[in-house]
């Protein structure tokens, strides 16, 4: 009968494993963090910089997918409007001023991209 102190070990196998220690192959090896150096500390400006550039990213690559699944004009427009929308929000947070000129391109950009590909909808598909 076995007794109550008795404790089972799960086999693990990452325990079996002779390593020195249990290291994440996505995060590599780092040394430890030298005390005499300083940190860089992001600015407003920056944080905010980076978060609408990652908005923006992000709505381009769900617009590229959408985009591809789209089989009518209609749905294409739907999609593009759908993405200036996504842009109109993310400049709503833009609060630098280099984050909203990079927000201004873009929609800029996208405007240029609703005449170019009106222009496509009417002339180049309508031959098919």
């Amino acid at each position: 009968m076995a007794s109550a102190k008795q404790t089972t070990k799960s086999p693990d196998p990452a325990e079996t494993v002779s390593s020195p220690a249990r290291v994440n192959p996505f995060l590599g090896t780092f040394p430890p963090p030298d005390p005499n150096k300083k940190i860089k500390k992001f600015t407003p400006a920056e944080i905010d910089l980076a978060l609408c550039e990652l908005t923006l990213e992000a709505a381009w690559e769900v617009s590229k997918v959408r985009m591809e699944e789209a089989e009518t004009a209609a749905e294409r427009r739907e999609v593009r409007r759908k993405h200036m929308n996504e842009v109109l929000v993310a400049s709503n947070t833009a609060h630098s001023k280099i984050a909203a000129e990079i927000v201004d391109a873009r929609i800029y950009l996208l405007e240029m991209d609703w005449e170019v590909s009106a222009l496509e909808e009417k002339y180049w598909y309508s031959r098919f």
